[in-house]
C-alpha cells in the first residue's frame, strides 16, 4: 500500500493536482458521491485524508524520475511481511541501504552538501509518509469491507487483492 500512494503522489504531483486522481483526470473520492457515502463522517474524514491531504506535501515536494524511482526502490525493500526469513530481511536491508546511499549521493551531487541532505530528510519523511498513508489506505479498505459494504467487498474481488487490501501491513 505505500507504493500506491506513492505513485498516485507522485502522477498527481506531475500535473499539479490538489487532489488525486485517474490518468483521466477524474478525482478517486468521486466514486464515493452516492448517498450511502456522503452521509458517513467516517468516510468522509478517509477520502479527505487519503485524497486532499496527501497532495499538499507531493506538490511541494515536486519529485524528478531519479528520485521516485530509487524512494520507490527504498519503499519495496522494506520487509512488511513478518514470514521473511533472516537472510531475506538481510538482503532486503542491504539493498534499502544501497538505494539509500544512491540517493544521498545523487541528491548531493544535484543540490550541494547541506540543501541534499536536507532534501534527502525531506525524502525520507515522505517514504514514511507513505508507509502511513498505506496504513490509512488498509484502514479504510477495512471500514468499507466489514461496516459499509458487507460482503460486497469480498465478492467483488480476488481472494490474494482483498487479502492484500485488509491486510494492514504496509
Amino acid at each position: 500500500m505505500p507504493t500506491l500512494a506513492l505513485h498516485s503522489g507522485y502522477y498527481c504531483s506531475r500535473i499539479l493536482s490538489e487532489t488525486v486522481v485517474s490518468p483521466r483526470g477524474v478525482p478517486i473520492k468521486s466514486v464515493f458521491c452516492s448517498n450511502i457515502y456522503k452521509e458517513d463522517v467516517t468516510i468522509n474524514k478517509f477520502l479527505k485524508k487519503l485524497f486532499d491531504d496527501t497532495m499538499p506535501l507531493f506538490n511541494r515536494l515536486q519529485l524528478n524520475n531519479e528520485e521516485f524511482v530509487l524512494l520507490r526502490a527504498i519503499i519495496n525493500s522494506q520487509f512488511a511481511l513478518g514470514d521473511l526469513s533472516r537472510h531475506g530481511r538481510e538482503l532486503l536491508l542491504t539493498e534499502a541501504e544501497k538505494y539509500s546511499d544512491i540517493l544521498m549521493k545523487i541528491l548531493q551531487n544535484h543540490y550541494g552538501p547541506l540543501a541534499g541532505a536536507k532534501r534527502y530528510a525531506e525524502l525520507l519523511h515522505l517514504i514514511e509518509f507513505c508507509f502511513n498513508r498505506g496504513n490509512d489506505h488498509c484502514l479504510f479498505f477495512n471500514y468499507i469491507a466489514y461496516v459499509t459494504d458487507r460482503g460486497y467487498f469480498h465478492n467483488s474481488m480476488p481472494e490474494a487483492f482483498v487479502n492484500l487490501c485488509l491486510g494492514c501491513k504496509t
